[in-house]
């Protein structure tokens, strides 16, 4: 911004000798420091991220910020599942040797998703957590596997031992916790029929060299729980269901004009496109039901009006590429908000510091029309994004920008033995706007100790027929180094800075702003030093 750039014409200065009158051991030196120079212009002091030049010169502005962000919680955050299961003796009573084989068992982790059935999800991050409690008194060697999931081609599976259970004790309960980050996780059943459903298999033996014991019918020998939690998907699919995001609220800070305080400005042929990006597997009905601008500072706002607010308009669903490098093709819808359909101008003027937004969203607003085929990547949510168009044409009352910078002065042993003169700061000035500076003193607590310039208007550049500037004017501002300012400019914690603009009178009332404009800003230091030995 222009304010932060001023304030780089108070750093490094160095002194020239022209004259010296010698009293005894103390000398009066006049000295003039040489200029030292800042130049800016549009591009530093807007940044050429948010600027487009038209052949003639002209600059427009350009802001491409992101807006709201849609979180789909019941897919991004999936809810713990479990699976459970309890060996039971069915057979007559027998002695149990050291050595046997149990029939292997099976069970299904059942996820409730409500309306949602996925045949599909790939592990972002989670944890699978098995819990074997057993009653008996051998050993038991486990091979717990998951066909269905997999990482890098290789299944889920590991091999352990459960101890047996000491004498005096119900149940022996034996715990194993994973992480299965990066796994794909098939849920189409055992039989590939299915949604929501994982399948667990758990092959049991004893060891040969434990003794036998003896067990009798309907026994529970042991029993077998799988914990799937803190489930988080990079990717899923099947059928997304209907899910509802009603009356989501999002702010979003306009940080572009954060250091405006105050004033007037008339802007025209603002264009603002809203671009809904459908990066999800399934269709989506959107309804903008508020978007409002509001100035903090003024405690003011104003709510847009438009054919949009209110309406609601259907998105198509996006395309899964199925390649890492580019997942998705998203679906785009834009709706434009122009000078001509819309009070973006009279929102623009407001001088916003925060946009929010009001709406309805519903995924699947038809049903199950993907036919199970609906998608969603974690890494690439559905989004909105705001984008700024308008020309930097425009008139200004007042406009008051305000900010503070850490105090250059501080630092500067020359101003030490400076017993009087003047610091000169030349602006040249081939911006059409008549500018009022003023630069302060503020004490650790923020409080005003001194002003700096005596005389702080700085003059507009004149335009001609065509509102345009061919030739830039040169104002000079003065602050005194009487030994206050120079004590409050040694002592000082922050510099507050404080501009006001106004444009100069146009026949169109607005004025374009060009890419040749500038203003060049010159110190020089016209001070008497005074030396002792």
């Amino acid at each position: 911004m222009m304010i932060r750039k001023l304030s780089f014409i108070f750093c490094g200065i160095c002194t020239v000798l022209l004259s010296c009158s010698v009293d005894g051991t103390n000398w009066d030196i006049d000295a003039t420091a040489p200029v030292i120079e800042t130049r800016l212009d549009l591009s530093n002091l807007i940044g050429d991220d948010n600027l487009s030049i038209d052949p003639d010169s002209a600059v427009n502005i350009s802001v491409d910020v992101p807006f709201y962000t849609f979180s789909l919680d019941t897919l991004t955050n999936l809810p713990p599942a479990t699976a459970s299961f309890a060996y039971i003796w069915l057979y007559p009573p027998v002695t149990l040797p050291g050595g046997a084989t149990l029939p292997g068992v099976s069970s299904s982790i059942d996820m409730d998703y409500n309306s949602v059935r996925l045949t599909r999800f790939d592990v972002k991050a989670g944890k699978l957590k098995c819990i074997f409690k057993s009653t008996i008194g051998q050993r038991l060697v486990f091979h717990y596997y998951l066909p269905k999931a997999s990482k890098n081609g290789v299944i889920f599976e590991f091999y352990d031992t459960v101890p047996a259970k000491p004498a005096g004790l119900d149940t022996l309960i034996y715990e194993k916790e994973f992480f299965i980050d990066g796994y794909q996780i098939d849920l189409t059943g055992a039989n590939n029929d299915d949604f929501n459903k994982l399948e667990t298999y758990v092959d049991v033996n004893t060891l040969a060299s434990d003794p036998s014991v003896p067990v009798v019918t309907n026994q529970v020998l042991f029993k077998c729980e799988t914990q799937l939690f803190e489930i988080v998907p990079s990717y899923g699919k099947g059928y997304l269901g209907q899910y509802s995001f009603d009356q989501i609220n999002s702010i979003s800070n306009f940080n572009e004009l954060e250091m405006i305080r105050s004033g007037l400005i008339d802007v025209e042929n603002i264009n603002l496109n809203l671009v809904f990006h459908n990066t999800i597997g399934a269709d989506v009905s959107f309804s903008p039901v508020e978007i409002k601008g509001t100035n903090t500072r003024t405690s003011q706002n104003i709510v847009l009006t438009h054919s949009i607010i209110g309406s609601t308009v259907n998105v198509n669903r996006a395309v899964d590429n199925l390649n890492p490098l580019n997942p998705v093709t998203e679906s785009l819808y834009s709706f434009s908000l122009t000078s001509g359909n819309s009070n973006i101008e009279q929102l623009i003027e407001l001088l916003p510091d925060q946009i929010s937004l009001i709406a309805d969203m519903q995924l699947n607003p038809f049903g199950n029309t993907g036919g199970y085929n609906d998608f969603f990547y974690y890494d690439h949510p559905a989004f909105i994004q705001m984008q700024l168009n308008m020309p930097l044409k425009f008139s200004a009352q007042d406009l008051l920008l305000v900010d503070t910078i850490d105090n250059p002065f501080s630092a500067l042993d020359i101003l030490d033995p400076i017993k009087d003169g003047e610091f000169i700061v030349k602006v040249e000035n081939k911006f059409p706007l008549e500018s009022y500076l003023q630069l302060y003193t503020l004490n650790s607590s923020n409080l005003v100790t001194d002003s700096l310039f005596s005389t702080n208007l700085v003059a507009a550049a004149p335009v001609d027929a065509n509102d345009r500037v061919i030739q830039a004017v040169t104002t000079d501002l003065i602050i005194q180094a009487t030994a206050s300012k120079i004590q409050n400019l040694k002592l000082a914690n922050k510099i507050g800075l404080k501009v006001k603009f106004n444009t100069i009178p146009a026949a169109s009332g607005r004025l374009q702003f060009y890419s040749d404009y500038y203003m060049l800003i010159r110190l020089i230091a016209d001070v008497k030093f005074n030396i002792a030995l």
